[in-house]
This record gives structure tokens, C-alpha cells and sequence, in this order.
């Protein structure tokens, strides 16, 4: 609670919203949905979430949602609080009509008599169609309607960044797994078929040999990857090859149409 919430002046009411993006493309990196896949192993749309010590709301327009959560929620949350100190949970299906009184009183509950700060995800907020929806715009109006004179909202993006990196020994196992398939692709495909596509000078896309590395992360047997299974891969995102002197080194970057050169190649 000391990450999420602070002490003393720090932040005490969390309020993450997600919108609704047409693809998964959209969703990206933002952390708010890596926060919902992190907590319901979800990137959830049209859902808000507003705590503060002792008070967990989760609001949200999708219904096969709200019943998944209404099943495991409580139970976590009761695993939260402190010996003799149960914590008030509510998750509620809403209309998207009603979704910015839902919020106000959300945040009004969590915040009770006090003047709390609000932690958000202020650059998500400030930014224009990353939240598309009716939902998102009622969660900033909500934002804009609780704001309290002399106490300003506090950015939540490093908090989370914080909360989310301490992993448990399921979690850590995974990571080890992951860094030794990545290894495995690396070392035994895509470093050769680099140095072949070069030595060869054959024309070859960045975007091809991306498609070709994403296939061998897939495919255990291109990599010579022993005790993995097909269905335990899964690449979190397309490998980005770049060359030529044009780079982008953003985690968002693409691996574009032209063809490698042997003039310092990046990969990740």
C-alpha cells in the first residue's frame, strides 16, 4: 500500500480508466491496461478502478467482466487488508449513460471528508484518442468535477512502474524462460541468418526478417530450443530490426520496407 498510496502528502485515491480501442494494436504500451492484465490477466475495455486505503471500486460497461471479477476481486482484496481490517469492495456493471456520476461518486467515497490527492495516468489523459469511447470521456469529466482547489492530481505512471516490477516466483520463473528463449532465437537463427543475408548480399526487408525472427520465437525447433512447448511461446511484441543509419529506439517502433545492410543492424 506504501507503493500505491503513499505516506503522509502523497497520493491516497488511485483512478485508472481504459477506453475502448478498435484494435489490440491501439492498446500498446499504456499502463492502464497493463495494470488490468497485471491484476485480472485482462486488457480490459470500458472499465475504471478507483482505490484508496481500505476502499477498491471496479466499474465498467463490459458484463462478462464484471462477473469474472466479482469472482476472484473479493477474495484478493480480503487478502489486502490488515489483520481485523476488511476492505470495502464493490464491482458494478454500469450504463455508459451513467458513467460519469458512477465515477464522481467513485472518487467522493474513496476520498471521504479528507483532501486527497488523485493519483492518474496523466499522460494517458492528456492525450487525445489513446481512450476512445463515450466511457473514457465521462472518466475525465468525473476527474475534472471531483478536483479540489489547492490540491493537485499526481502522475501514477512511475508508481505503477514500481508496484508491477517485483515479481513472485511464478512470475520470475517466466522471465527466466523468456530471456532464455529470446537467447536461443538470437544466437541460433536470427544472428545466422543475418550474417547469411549479408555474406550473400541478398535484398531482405527488415520487416521480412522480422516476420521470420517472430516465426522461430513460435517454432521451438527453428531455435534448437529443448523443454519448451509451442504453446507456452508467445512474442509480446514483432522483433524490430533496423539498419542503414534510420533508427527508432522507442519500444514502439516498427521494423519498416527497406533491406538490411551490414551498416550497424539493431534488434530487439
Amino acid at each position: 500500500s506504501d507503493v500505491c498510496f503513499g505516506k503522509g502528502d502523497a497520493p491516497s485515491v488511485v483512478a485508472v480508466a481504459t477506453g475502448a480501442p478498435e484494435s489490440e494494436d491501439e492498446v500498446g504500451y499504456m499502463k492502464s491496461f497493463a495494470l488490468y492484465a497485471w491484476l485480472f490477466g485482462a486488457e480490459l475495455q470500458s472499465t475504471a478502478l478507483v482505490m484508496a486505503p481500505g476502499t477498491l471500486v471496479i466499474l465498467s460497461t463490459d458484463g462478462q467482466a464484471v462477473g469474472d471479477m466479482k469472482k476472484i476481486v473479493p477474495a484478493a482484496a480480503a487478502r489486502m487488508g490488515e489483520e481485523g481490517k476488511k476492505w470495502a469492495v464493490r464491482v458494478e456493471l454500469i450504463k455508459e449513460a451513467e458513467a460519469e456520476a458512477a465515477f464522481v461518486k467513485a472518487i467522493e467515497e474513496a476520498r471521504g471528508e479528507s483532501k486527497a490527492h488523485r493519483a492518474v495516468l496523466v499522460k494517458e489523459m492528456a492525450a487525445d484518442g489513446v481512450h476512445p469511447g463515450k466511457f473514457y470521456s465521462a472518466f475525465k469529466g468525473a476527474i475534472k468535477k471531483t478536483a479540489t482547489d489547492g490540491v493537485k492530481d499526481v502522475n501514477l505512471a512511475e508508481t505503477l512502474a514500481q508496484a508491477m516490477a517485483v515479481k513472485d516466483d511464478v512470475e520470475e520463473a517466466k522471465v527466466k524462460r523468456a530471456a532464455t528463449v529470446t537467447t536461443a532465437v538470437f544466437r541460433n537463427f536470427l544472428v545466422p541468418k543475418l550474417e547469411e543475408i549479408l555474406d550473400e548480399e541478398k535484398k531482405v526487408s527488415h520487416s521480412k526478417l522480422s516476420r521470420m525472427a517472430e516465426e522461430a520465437i513460435l517454432d521451438p525447433a527453428k531455435s534448437k530450443i529443448k523443454g519448451v512447448k509451442t504453446d507456452q511461446l508467445d512474442s509480446c511484441f514483432p522483433p524490430i530490426i533496423q539498419s542503414a543509419g534510420v533508427y527508432d529506439l522507442k519500444a514502439s517502433a516498427m521494423s519498416d520496407e527497406r533491406n538490411l545492410e551490414g551498416k550497424c543492424v539493431l534488434v530487439s
